[in-house]
């Protein structure tokens, strides 16, 4: 009988060590306790904004409908140029970390037709390119059941803008593009769309012509020029 004892004691802390240690479990408790979160861009503000859109959105997505994932910019685009329901998924200041983390929870992701995402560009505030590149990844394999997934590039920045919304470089967002594309190639549901031909005007940074003034965030029509990059590779 001791012995059995023993054998259940060992089995139950195994399986606390295996929830600890291989899955996001004390992120989860803590997030559902209010405590703070394993890394420091998903605070109180970043919860608001997912217990909002998983009261608001999540539930009422309908069948078949397309999934933004972002941060502000994908916050700030309008959906209706596709043509088809999709749902606005955009958090401001989110990172791919932060993508990461949200994704198990939203549970239009079984029946939606596609996720586009559009993530990275205050991961620089965070983390360098293989650690990006490494929660790219990541999102890419924990969408791999969706019918088509959408691996948008980090869109380029205004570096001669006169007020910055971002001390990102497009060197460095360009690093992260390519193994965003290079992540997306593995996948037999991905495809990539670069945005950064028609917001460059063949430059090598975003044109002051596609931003509301601050180097980063798109105007009507550097949205335009997005939605023209996203558009084919949304269809079958």
């Amino acid at each position: 009988m001791r012995g059995l004892r023993w054998a259940y004691l060992i089995g139950i802390h195994a399986v606390l060590l295996v929830l600890v240690f291989k899955t996001d479990f004390l992120a989860r408790a803590a997030w559902r306790l209010g405590l703070p979160a394993d890394h420091p861009e998903m605070g109180r503000s970043w919860q608001h904004d997912v217990a909002w859109q998983l009261e608001r959105i999540d539930g009422q997505a309908p069948p078949g409908a397309v999934l933004f994932l972002g941060d502000s910019i994908t916050h700030a685009f309008h959906l209706g140029r596709f043509g088809r329901p999709a749902i606005n998924l955009g958090i401001g200041y989110d990172t791919a970390a932060g993508v990461l983390a949200r994704l198990p929870r939203y549970r239009a992701l079984a029946t939606a037709s596609a996720v586009v995402v559009l993530i990275g560009i205050n991961d620089h505030l965070y983390r360098d390119v293989p650690a990006v590149a490494d929660y790219h990844a990541q999102i890419l394999r924990r969408l791999a059941a969706v019918p088509r997934v959408v691996a948008v590039s980090v869109t380029p920045v205004d570096e001669q803008s006169p007020r910055h919304a971002t001390d990102a470089t497009n060197a460095w967002i360009a690093a992260v593009n390519r193994n965003l594309a290079a992540a997306c190639a593995t996948q037999a549901n991905c495809r990539y769309a670069d945005a950064w031909p028609g917001l460059t005007l063949g430059g090598a940074g975003l044109a002051p012509a596609f931003h509301v003034g601050d180097g980063l965030h798109l105007n009507p029509a550097g949205y335009d020029k997005l939605a023209a990059a996203i558009a084919p590779a949304l269809q079958p």
